[in-house]
């Protein structure tokens, strides 16, 4: 799914203040090898995953990013291990788990985390100029004896929604709607949830907003739930200035060559957007031609590479406009008529904000800074996702 940066604080505290190293030794040998496999529900809600040993002597790892499978040097012992996951500062998940780790064979051990409470996140896809022109909206979830309830959050091109520490072990119905500047309800969707052990963390996106439905949400714990929707009025045409952004570029690929580069494109209308008769304008050659047929739809990220590139959703150009590593322009064109464009570059004597690039990641734009995005703060460096909503969001 993506490469994680694991960060562990470690500290090593002998059970007696009074014992050396030699008693140590001598009660547990030379440190082995444990293989230790975390279970937990993901979440994009996490903030940190700590992991205390107590054996021989004492660990403890603060693990900062996602992980679920550690490699640890140890002295045989029987150990004892706690596994805590933090999420928006709150105790989430915990589970504990022993072993008896011996010298001279594969330790294995592996600790399942059971879910304290359950919440649900929804991200709804308004576009960059919101054109529903959607400005609030509520979220509701009813249990035979108490009522949540949730105002949105807009952060353009996205509204969203993020519920508090809900009960596991219930039934809830769920009713969210969406009003204009007039109040009037302009979508909606209903259906009923069951948070559990199983479903405690549930995060829905809907793919694009068009009309008043009611919507089934299937059970998926390790991805984001897509529902599709669709509005009247909503259709296929050619883009117009700044409906689509340049989202992503990777001009340095970790392969050598030019062969894995790619630029991304994000649609930020409700309307289909058709890419014929557009041209990509990049470096050698000048210029490359999108392919017919090519078709961007509401609210979604689509990528256009070179030969070899490897995305989501992507389409590759026999004739690439390869990129330079140090800096160069980048120009969408339809119909003759500017899209949209971007200058990267690298740190000089003579510009102090500026889009960075790097070997082996992509620069990815930060969609709710997309009015700054010839600044350099409204762009980030992480691992390249083409044809997926940025690593930044």
């Amino acid at each position: 799914m993506k490469s994680l940066i694991l960060f562990l604080a470690v500290f090593s505290l002998w059970a007696c203040s009074s014992q050396n190293e030699g008693d140590v030794l001598s009660s547990g040998g030379e440190k082995t090898t444990l293989q230790l496999a975390m279970q937990y529900t993901e979440t994009s809600r996490f903030d940190s995953l700590v992991l205390h040993g107590e054996g021989a002597d004492t660990i403890h790892l603060q693990i900062q990013e996602p992980e679920k499978a550690l490699e640890l040097e140890l002295f045989p012992a029987l150990w004892k291990f706690y596994a805590n996951l933090y999420a928006n500062g709150m105790l989430m998940q915990k589970g504990e788990s022993e072993i008896e780790i011996e010298s001279g064979q594969k330790n294995f051990l592996q600790i399942p985390l059971k879910a304290l409470f359950g919440f649900v996140d929804v991200s709804l896809p308004l576009g960059l100029n919101n054109p529903a022109k959607i400005e609030s909206g509520t979220l509701e979830l009813k249990t035979n004896d108490t009522t949540y309830a949730y105002d949105m959050k807009i952060e353009l091109p996205y509204g969203k929604f993020a519920t508090d520490a809900l009960p596991l072990d219930k039934t809830y119905n769920v009713l969210l709607k969406l009003f204009d500047s007039d109040g009037e309800c302009v979508f909606m969707a209903e259906d009923t949830l069951v948070l559990n052990l199983e479903n405690a963390v549930q995060e829905w996106e809907l793919e694009s907003l068009k009309g008043t439905l009611s919507v089934t949400f299937v059970t998926d714990l390790l991805q984001t739930q897509s529902i599709q929707a669709s509005l009247p009025k909503g259709h296929k045409r050619t883009p117009k200035n700044h409906e689509i952004l340049i989202s992503e570029i990777l001009p340095i690929p970790e392969q050598t060559g030019t062969d894995f580069e790619f630029v991304e494109f994000y649609n930020g209308t409700n309307d289909s957007l058709v890419l014929e008769n557009c041209v990509l304008f990049g470096g050698t050659p000048k210029s490359a031609s999108i392919p017919d047929g090519v078709i961007l739809p509401p609210n979604s990220y689509k990528a256009i590479g070179a030969d070899s590139a490897i995305g989501v959703d992507l389409h590759t150009l026999t004739k690439w406009p390869s990129l330079t590593n140090t800096k160069q322009s980048i120009v969408l064109e339809c119909d003759g008529i500017t899209i949209d464009s971007v200058f990267y570059g690298q740190k000089d004597s003579l510009s102090t904000d500026f889009i960075p690039v790097k070997s082996a990641v992509s620069t990815q734009l930060i969609l709710n800074k997309w009015k700054e995005k010839e600044s350099g703060s409204a762009w980030c460096l992480a691992e390249p996702s083409p044809g997926i909503q940025n690593k930044c969001e």
